[in-house]
């Protein structure tokens, strides 16, 4: 639940979760952060919001907004 993760007090947990990919702690504190983002402006953690009739070059645009994701993550997320 990506609420839940928005709630840690830390991504510490986070990092333990996702260390075998590398670059944990980085990756760690953006999940975090895109999920407290998320929480405080949407009122839960969750990029359903961007199903609404949205093209992809809106949805990219949204996403680009949060640090950690760039345009090749997105590329490969909207596929």
């Amino acid at each position: 639940n990506w609420d839940q993760v928005a709630a840690l007090p830390t991504p510490a947990d986070i990092e333990t979760a996702i260390r075998c990919g590398g670059l944990a702690q980085k990756k760690a504190l953006n999940i975090w952060n895109i999920c407290k983002t998320l929480v405080e402006e949407r009122g839960e953690a969750s990029l359903e919001y961007l199903r609404d009739g949205k093209v992809n070059a809106e949805i990219q645009e949204e996403l680009l907004r949060f640090k950690g994701l760039g345009k090749k993550t997105i590329s490969c997320v909207l596929m």
